[in-house]
């Protein structure tokens, strides 16, 4: 089976306290046909299954932490320097096959002894006609229940409807949980939407650990005192020629998009309601 480099760093570290990926697979063999991954036209490839080379990581280990090379230029050393947490499996499932099909409150009953629950709302894939049909066809929504953000995201108001009978349970029940969807991460209960109860470490400069630490009003000075070590780090190469913008470093790919609505980890993108979910809010209704 083709090898590929299984260790690298995602283009999301603004919004992922985890930017530390390693995939074991390449494509996914579930073939689910509600995947966004699965059915994006933007880049096309040849989707044969790929196993990850482990021994590239070894390699990259061993040169860290025994030879104690570390390129100060190289945002992926640095964070394995500071012994980030790793994210094991970013489009593809690591643990192939490892799911039931159950999306209700019936899904925390089943794994009730998990440390921590993330919810994240179906995503379609604008360019594949195909693909968004058969989702709006499956869950009988209307395309105008959806915002492009990118991708199409239902409407973070529907989106909200749908959780909280998942957040009244975790809040009642004090499970800690997460929520993945880019614009409200500051929901969740952890600084990392892959669950601070999971992880020894996160980053400290992605946005819903901005959020927890400063308000939902933080500025770019704020996430300057977070960067550290990594503020001029190379991440022009986790881009797109067409999404660089000139930007070389992680500083200036701060900087540049920082106060823009259409980026994630900006405080202008995030659903912001009224009134915010709390437990004090579940008891006054009971």
């Amino acid at each position: 089976m083709k090898k590929f480099n299984a260790l690298n760093i995602s283009s999301k570290f603004a919004i992922c306290g985890l930017p530390i990926r390693v995939d074991t697979y390449k494509t996914c063999s579930f073939g689910c046909k509600y995947c966004f991954s699965n059915n994006r036209k933007i880049m096309e490839f040849k989707k044969n299954l790929q196993i990850g080379d482990m021994e590239q990581v070894e390699r990259k280990l061993n040169k860290i932490f025994n030879k104690k090379e570390i390129d100060k230029n190289n945002l992926l050393d640095i964070l394995i320097n500071q012994k980030i947490t790793w994210h094991c499996g970013g489009m593809s499932d690591p643990f192939q096959p490892i799911i039931p099909n159950v999306a209700t409150l019936k899904i925390i009953e089943m794994f009730k002894d998990a440390d921590n629950f993330t919810l994240e709302g179906i995503k379609i894939v604008p360019q594949n006609k195909e693909h968004k049909e058969f989702v709006l066809k499956e869950l009988g929504l209307k395309k105008e229940d959806f915002i492009q953000m990118g991708l199409l995201n239902l409407k973070p108001e529907i989106r909200m409807e749908l959780y909280k009978p998942f957040i009244e349970y975790f809040l009642k029940n004090n499970i800690s949980y997460s929520i993945a969807d880019n614009d409200l991460h500051y929901l969740g209960t952890n600084k990392c939407c892959c669950g601070d109860e999971l992880i020894n470490k996160s980053t400290n400069f992605n946005n819903t650990a901005m959020i927890k630490k400063y308000g939902k009003e933080y500025t770019i000075n704020d996430i300057n005192n977070e960067l550290g070590d990594c503020a001029n780090c190379k991440c022009n190469y986790l881009f797109t020629s067409n999404r660089q913008e000139g930007c070389i470093t992680v500083k200036e790919f701060y900087d540049k998009r920082f106060y823009r609505k259409t980026s994630p980890f900006s405080p202008k993108f995030q659903y912001i309601q009224d009134k915010q979910m709390t437990i004090f809010d579940i008891k006054e209704d009971e």
